[in-house]
């Protein structure tokens, strides 16, 4: 790979890191108290916490936790698409050609995200946008084939058919329809060419201090703000306290 490439490739992988930071700041900063106080606190009480502070501390990790996975999908599947030598966009849906094959790619976080009814779902748009750019296709002739890539997880390639359930009676059209299943270092190798990414990023992440700033602004105004609540109410400060002001809420 070319040096030019990889400097290239280095400032997209920045400038998409950079708007990710932006973007969880505004969480952080957009973060209600009501939000935390709707979680389920017997949980977070069974879980060991005991007072108001470790309350806010678990609920806003949970609260954190839930919100990443998707972000994180869209920021991998920014990089995918800034990294992916050749492909392009077409009315949101992501091409690749490779050897005179036009193949349309699904990108997914990770094979857990692939459950029975996520994959059905995801086979369901790949064979809508095959249709769709087949027919676009009458001209040149390539073939349209489809790609599910996942960024994480065991290498692997394979081809697979889609085998619909005998119970599924809503998507019998879905049965048979064939793809490329590529997992981690395959995946990567296929969209961009490159045996390995990770030396992209040195430099790029790993020090993003006006994030820990602000997440850590936020957690400590959610405590003031909990106690402050607390107080106003009459409530101490334990987690049964911490109970009861949320099933006032209710």
């Amino acid at each position: 790979m070319s040096q030019e490439r990889d400097e290239r490739d280095r400032q997209s992988i920045r400038q998409i890191v950079a708007r990710y930071a932006t973007k969880r700041k505004r969480f952080y900063s957009d973060i209600a108290l009501d939000k935390l106080l709707s979680k389920d606190v017997l949980m977070f009480a069974l879980r060991g916490a005991s007072d108001a502070d470790q309350y806010v501390d678990m609920a806003f990790a949970a609260l954190e936790s839930s919100s990443e996975e998707t972000v994180m999908g869209n920021v991998w599947q920014e990089i995918a698409l800034e990294l992916a030598q050749p492909a392009v966009t077409e009315a949101g849906d992501m091409l690749a050609e490779r050897d005179g094959i036009l193949w349309a790619v699904e990108v997914k976080t990770q094979t857990n995200t692939l459950n029975a009814r996520s994959k059905m779902q995801t086979i369901r748009v790949l064979k809508d946008t095959v249709e769709r750019h087949s027919r676009e296709q009458t001209v040149r002739r390539r073939k349209v084939k489809a790609v599910i890539g996942v960024i994480r997880g065991k290498s692997r390639d394979s081809f697979e058919t889609y085998d619909n359930p005998p119970t599924d009676t809503a998507n019998p059209d879905l049965d048979g329809f064939s793809y490329r299943y590529l997992v981690g270092a395959s995946f990567w190798k296929w969209l961009t060419g490159r045996d390995d990414i990770s030396g992209l990023f040195t430099g790029i992440v790993g020090g993003e201090s006006a994030l820990l700033d602000a997440r850590s602004a936020a957690i400590s105004r959610l405590k003031q703000e909990l106690n402050d609540k607390l107080s106003a109410a009459g409530h101490g400060s334990s987690i049964s306290d911490v109970m009861a002001l949320a099933n006032s809420r209710s």
